[in-house]
């Protein structure tokens, strides 16, 4: 009942500052949507199963939990809009006073010492 709820709800849009450039909708301060390019999507759905079997036998785990993987298509030009809805990993008590966005890469995966500097770094892998 949460989840159609909040994305009945307003949202506040967010164009994430990744090479991707996709977009987070944040649906209440539960839920988060983010938009999906093909290949991204194509393959979260590969590792849907595997996904699954992680985190029910992992329930504490810290991954993202997906509540939802669709894919819109208008009407009138036949374009689509892929998006995952998860949940909103920062809506905690706890304060947060480092952020990675860890991709599982090394290849160009660490902060630049300009973004070091500023209080709202996002550090990458190889900083971690």
């Amino acid at each position: 009942a949460a989840y159609i709820r909040s994305l009945s709800e307003t949202w506040s849009t967010l164009v994430t500052p990744g090479k991707s450039m996709a977009l987070l909708y944040f649906a209440g301060c539960q839920f988060v949507i983010k938009t999906l390019r093909s290949q991204e999507s194509k393959f979260l759905k590969s590792i849907m199963f595997g996904y699954y079997k992680h985190m029910q036998n992992n329930p504490n785990s810290l991954l993202p939990r997906f509540y939802g993987h669709h894919c819109l298509t208008s009407l009138s030009n036949n374009k689509q809009i892929r998006f995952v809805v998860m949940n909103n990993v920062f809506q905690t008590d706890n304060i947060v006073k480092i952020k990675y966005d860890l991709k599982g890469s090394s290849y160009g995966r660490e902060a630049t010492e300009v973004e070091r500097q500023r209080d709202d770094c996002i550090y990458k892998d190889n900083d971690f």
